[in-house]
């Protein structure tokens, strides 16, 4: 998915936009990724905003919109997703791998014996 874009809908009034928007920032993080999600952002609280949510059929808030590099959308998640899920989107728009999953250190794996 190289040189695909996002775009990320949000409103004053969303309840779940706030988490969505930190979860996703968390995820550009955990991943290394340069993410400024203020300025992937599109807020609905303007006609401007609301006028580009509609031609992008944005049905639920938060939306996050996974563009082509012509603006074709690839891609739609809506809804406050989990720091896994943003995660997973992220790595197939920037190429970059998952983190291995690492367990906490008192967790006992057994051995074949």
């Amino acid at each position: 998915m190289k040189d695909n874009k996002l775009r990320f809908f949000t409103a004053s009034w969303c309840g779940a936009c706030p988490l969505a928007k930190k979860r996703l920032a968390a995820a550009a993080t955990k991943l290394g990724v340069e993410l400024d999600v203020d300025a992937i952002s599109t807020s609905l609280d303007t006609k401007e905003g609301t006028t580009v949510a509609n031609s992008y059929k944005i049905r639920a808030l938060p939306a996050l919109v996974v563009l082509t590099s012509k603006g074709k959308v690839v891609d739609i998640k809506h809804g406050a997703l989990s720091t896994k899920t943003y995660m997973e989107v992220l790595s197939e728009v920037f190429n970059v791998p998952l983190p291995e999953e690492t367990l906490p250190e008192d967790v006992i794996i057994p051995t074949g014996t």
